[in-house]
């Protein structure tokens, strides 16, 4: 038995049946229509990527393997001239987000950042989740922050900031570093309070920031009432 609850615009698609599980937009869809078999291509591709940085051409589908962590792998997939960001969750990590769990804890955390007020943090661009009984899938838009997570971000920040200019003495440009460093902190520590009484693992490397757009984005989050 499914249950499908049809969307209102920019809303998600849900689907659940005994053992698979479905989630997505609509506008996700119609790219994916065209392509025949995209999943079954997508893990062809992923099965000869080993080592961060390495890439796979499929004709119309590119794929780059980011890194590992938990059981999970992190992929920048481009279909044609778009580009997503995709998680792939293994079933021996049952206790973990990724996928069904991880879009539709997404859809929640956006309703409750916009009753808050808070326009400098936002969930990333949610495309797909998808549990297939043996992997957790999920997708969302790229964005080149993704590639580093806010604990980097944090721990290099030094790196990060902007040079002193040739005018300027040092003592100044330490003292607007620590303004940047805690405001950036301060944001962190916000986020932790709204979100954690809801959600596991509101956490740095869950997140990623953007120097130009100054905004914190959240790619991973688990909704304590959402069954992994």
């Amino acid at each position: 038995m499914t249950l499908e609850l049809k969307p209102k615009s920019g809303e998600l698609v849900v689907k659940e049946g005994r053992k698979r599980r479905l989630a997505y937009t609509p506008e996700f869809k119609e790219l994916l229509v065209p392509k025949e078999h995209v999943f079954k291509k997508f893990n062809k591709l992923r099965t000869g990527l080993k080592n961060k940085g390495e890439k796979r051409d499929g004709g119309d589908m590119e794929l780059e393997l980011l890194g590992h962590a938990f059981a999970t792998d992190y992929y920048k997939l481009k279909i044609n001239d778009k580009s997503f960001f995709v998680k792939v969750t293994g079933k021996t990590n049952e206790a973990s987000g990724g996928g069904f769990r991880e879009i539709v804890s997404m859809k929640k955390a956006r309703r409750i950042l916009e009753k808050e007020g808070i326009d400098w943090a936002e969930v990333v661009s949610y495309k797909l989740g998808y549990d297939d009984g043996k992997n957790k899938y999920f997708v969302s838009e790229w964005r080149d922050c993704l590639q580093k997570n806010l604990m980097q971000y944090l721990e290099r920040l030094g790196e990060n900031f902007r040079s002193p200019t040739p005018e300027e003495s040092t003592e100044n440009w330490l003292s607007e570093f620590e303004r940047y460093r805690f405001a950036l902190e301060d944001k962190y520590r916000k986020l932790k309070k709204v979100l954690s009484g809801q959600f596991h693992d509101v956490l740095a490397y869950n997140m990623s920031y953007d120097p130009e757009s100054k905004k914190i984005y959240i790619f991973d989050l688990k909704d304590k009432q959402v069954k992994a």
